[in-house]
């Protein structure tokens, strides 16, 4: 055992902080608890058997008294266990285990016999000692132990073999002797890795790409392509060979040691949907299941995914480690997941803007047209909009001469069909959205915007038709006199369906106060987006129209793509096999098919249907757990019910035997027990939760 730090110091050493008690606490107790449990200690050490009888005898209450007597029992107990402690780690030595500890205590005390019985971690520990010691000897016979393939260690993730990466024909000063013995070492570790990973060639080969210069991700990505028989490793556009060891190890020291492919952002890699159109354009028969890893969360146009799934092709992206975040400069959407899932279903998308435009929007008010303008032609190039409405306003409460809200009212702007509405709404921006009035501060907002949800009444729009996008944009807020109308008309905005872009020109003054009402009525529902200013209106047009986009990371239920993240030995063990996973998928997805059902995917999958997602991918882990935890999540939450019993013993006959799940319903099972035996069949056995 190694030692273990407890809560009361045994003559006075050690810590007792307030950071450290709670740990300290619980090791103490583990180590006790432990120990009791050992015949050396529990049986044949008297001194502990009776501390330990006098700890128990102690009364329960709290007294001064109890307390010194208890520590001074514990420390009793530590001494023991301390004694014992060492008896072990000599006998652990003297059979060969602990090896660094020897090491420590005497170098040439090591063995070939002690290296071959020692446990992987701790030969690592050993390894990285006798380097730090240049120590060739040691090293030789570690060397040694590699030769044999049972005993040579694979890397346990990829930040390991890259921090542990000896550079070829890099240190001239190191001994040659030392260096090639530490070559060898490495080329044992990377070979122990691929055998580790290597899976059952497959009949559809594999392109394996990375996008972004991540070295953690490139890294993965050549030990991905040189474990999978039939694959393509494809780097900046250029296809590399790592069909055997030794290329597979110079092309990771190009890496490593030369800093290859290492660019800055994303200079020198192919887009990913411009290596994923360069697949669909191969023919039918050369074409390729494709694993891309990304830093970055990935998205690509409908029409690709759907290209995908027609040719029967899938996709699997992978990041070693969490995603980062977007390049700075673009905005940041955290729209309500309803929202989202319209906006990807490509479902009816209508465009509003309120422009302020009072005598204090004189400097700016130009740039905003132009600025709105340009995002109303972005959105139409991306999505499908169906209306727009401009609107303008000014301040006659405070000005008389000032104009009442005007605008347009929504026009259908498909340039496809009414290219005349396009031009008739940017006439009346340029000659009718005159700049002029105002004086005071706040402006007359609560009269612009009833004017404007007029205009969605008028054209039929609802929270059931579509998405509705409304940009604002302006200087400065309302009066405090016209708070009950503001908060009035910014609830009809939120019930109607709303998505509240707040884009104001300069910040201070009452501008805030209508921010902060906006984040009380829209953000709690996810409806609203704060923009820095005029200067990203361009910014939110590509955000939004990137949502439209799939999400190959955030979304669960694209279709024929999954998702993975993780740098561990068994994680891209996993994304190694990807292909045995999305068979079992495409299986169960045959054998749960509604007969009844159109048989017409979407680049979505519904909760009701089990198909190759990322969604059904976690079910299909979930079920690969073994039974102990499933036992223990069912006793938890009360086991389960004679229904879903039978459920699932006809779902397990149902899949080993490759029987499609209609046969159970045209056999007169009840309608709820065939809705079970669904479910259970499209999460392999483990119920689905789906929200």
């Amino acid at each position: 055992l190694s030692t273990i730090h407890v809560m009361i110091p045994h003559n006075q050493r050690g810590s007792n902080t307030r950071a450290s008690w709670q740990r300290k606490l619980a090791n103490s107790l583990a180590e006790i608890l432990i120990w009791q449990r050992t015949e050396t200690a529990a049986k044949t050490d008297s001194r502990f058997v009776r501390a330990m009888d006098a700890l128990k005898a102690l009364p329960d209450s709290i007294h001064k008294g109890n307390i010194e007597k208890g520590q001074a029992l514990i420390q009793q107990l530590q001494t023991s266990i301390r004694k014992h402690r060492q008896l072990l780690n000599n006998h652990a030595r003297q059979q060969g285990f602990l090896v660094a500890s020897s090491y420590q205590i005497d170098k040439t005390s090591i063995t070939f016999k002690m290296i071959r019985r020692a446990k992987v971690g701790d030969l690592k520990v050993l390894e990285l000692l006798a380097r730090k010691h240049g120590d060739a000897r040691t090293l030789r016979l570690i060397a040694k132990r590699h030769l044999d393939p049972d005993k040579a260690i694979p890397m346990e993730s990829i930040q390991e073999l890259i921090s542990n990466w000896v550079g070829i024909g890099g240190d001239d000063d190191k001994d040659d002797e030392l260096a090639a013995i530490e070559l060898q070492l490495q080329a044992s570790m990377v070979q122990a890795t691929l055998d580790k990973l290597r899976c059952p060639e497959t009949d559809r080969p594999v392109l394996v790409t990375c996008v972004g210069a991540d070295r953690d991700n490139i890294v993965c990505a050549i030990l991905v392509a040189a474990s999978v028989e039939n694959s393509r490793l494809s780097l900046a556009g250029e296809v590399h060979d790592v069909s055997t060891t030794g290329k597979c190890i110079d092309l990771l020291n190009q890496v490593l040691v030369q800093s290859k492919f290492l660019v800055d952002g994303e200079q020198g890699f192919m887009a990913v949907e411009e290596i994923l159109n360069n697949n669909l354009r191969k023919e039918d028969k050369s074409k390729e299941d494709v694993i891309v890893l990304s830093s970055r969360d990935l998205e690509l146009d409908e029409h690709v995914l759907k290209e995908f799934q027609e040719r029967d092709l899938t996709l699997r992206v992978h990041a070693t480690s969490k995603l980062v975040a977007a390049p700075t400069g673009t905005v940041q959407l955290s729209l309500n997941t309803t929202i989202y899932d319209r906006i990807k279903a490509r479902q009816p998308l209508t465009l509003g803007v309120v422009l302020d435009c009072t005598g204090s929007m004189g400097g700016e008010i130009e740039g905003c047209k132009k600025g709105a303008l340009k995002l109303i032609s972005t959105f139409q190039e991306l999505a499908p909009v169906t209306a727009v409405n401009f609107m303008g306003y000014w301040d006659p409460v405070n000005v008389s001469t000032d104009p009442q809200p005007k605008s347009t009212g929504y026009l259908n702007t498909t340039n496809r069909h009414h290219p005349e509405n396009m031009t008739a709404l940017t006439e009346f921006v340029n000659t009718q959205l005159v700049c002029q009035g105002g004086g005071d501060e706040p402006e007359d907002i609560p009269q612009a915007l009833e004017k404007f949800i007029d205009d969605m009444k008028t054209a039929g729009l609802s929270a059931d038709k579509g998405v509705h996008m409304l940009f604002f944009i302006a200087d400065a807020g309302y009066r405090s006199n016209e708070e009950h109308r503001m908060r009035a008309a910014l609830e009809i905005l939120k019930k109607l369906g709303v998505v509240l872009v707040m884009c104001k020109v300069r910040g201070g003054g009452s501008i805030q106060t209508l921010v902060d009402r906006s984040k009380e009525c829209f953000q709690e529902d996810g409806q609203l987006i704060l923009l820095g200013g005029v200067g990203q209106l361009a910014s939110i047009a590509a955000s939004v129209t990137e949502s439209i986009r799939a999400s190959l990371f955030q979304s669960s239920n694209v279709v024929s793509v999954t998702a993975s993240v993780g740098s561990t030995i068994d994680a891209i063990a996993k994304l190694v096999n990807f292909q045995e996973d999305h068979e079992a998928l495409k299986t169960n997805e045959e054998l749960t098919k509604d007969e009844k059902a159109e048989d017409v995917k979407g680049v979505f999958a519904s909760k009701k249907e089990y198909t190759l997602t990322s969604r059904d991918r976690l079910y299909l882990q979930l079920s690969r757990l073994p039974p102990l935890c499933h036992e223990s999540v069912q006793s938890a939450f009360g086991g389960k019910t004679l229904q879903e019993l039978s459920a699932a013993a006809i779902a397990n006959r149902l899949r080993a035997e490759g029987i499609p799940v209609v046969k159970v319903e045209k056999a007169g099972y009840p309608e709820e027990v065939v809705e079970l035996v669904k479910n259970l069949m499209g999460g392999h056995g483990v119920m689905r939760v789906d929200g």
